[in-house]
């Protein structure tokens, strides 16, 4: 590990995944330097990670089943109801990769920390999808698709990554802007048909 001169920054975690016969790594005038020997048909894999300054040594023992998990990730069928949930034994929070089966076309809502969202995906050849989630140690991230979200409270058109959701119901839901959209003001399709809206703003003190 490589630990930031500025007390603000993070350290960099440097972790060897996959290294030739002949490769190491080396200190050279302050700097880490990756010495190597190709041979025909050979590869390296090196994976870097930002650690918090408070308490990143003990995450250390995780990062190579972390980064190894990004490189293969979870395959899911996610069913005709389009629903899965994962579930993960880390000790730290931690980005995961996984590799989704949808067999109709929607959006996707992840949930994380109890706050539902929009999430894209990148579309690989096989027709399956890549969707990255965060989970928190003792988190159970949600998934849903299918025509079910068509028919749920929901993020409006244009909200991606611009409000989360906590608690959707047909008829009322806790929003939270979490930035503006140029496209235009945030906005939720509900679930339910309703005469009046009433609400509380609440502003953020630091």
């Amino acid at each position: 590990m490589l630990a930031a001169i500025d007390d603000s920054l993070p350290d960099l975690a440097v972790v060897p995944i996959t290294l030739g016969r002949y490769d190491h790594f080396t200190l050279l005038d302050g700097a880490l330097v990756l010495r190597c020997q190709p041979e025909p048909g050979a590869a390296t894999r090196v994976g870097f990670y930002l650690l918090p300054r408070d308490g990143g040594d003990r995450a250390l023992a995780e990062l190579p089943t972390v980064l190894t998990r990004l490189l293969r990730p979870t395959r899911l069928d996610l069913g005709n109801r389009g629903r899965a949930d994962l579930s993960a034994e880390q000790t730290q929070p931690w980005p995961r990769l996984v590799q989704v089966d949808r067999r109709v076309r929607t959006p996707f809502l992840v949930c994380e920390r109890g706050w539902w969202t929009w999430r894209p995906t990148q579309l690989l050849g096989d027709g399956s999808e890549l969707l990255r989630v965060w989970q928190l140690p003792g988190d159970t991230v949600q998934l849903r698709s299918g025509q079910e979200l068509l028919a749920s409270t929901r993020p409006g058109p244009g909200s991606l990554r611009s409000i989360a959701l906590r608690e959707p119901l047909p008829a009322s839901v806790t929003v939270r802007v979490l930035e503006s959209s140029p496209l235009g003001p945030p906005c939720v399709t509900m679930g339910a048909d309703f005469d009046a809206v009433c609400g509380q703003t609440h502003t953020a003190v630091d």
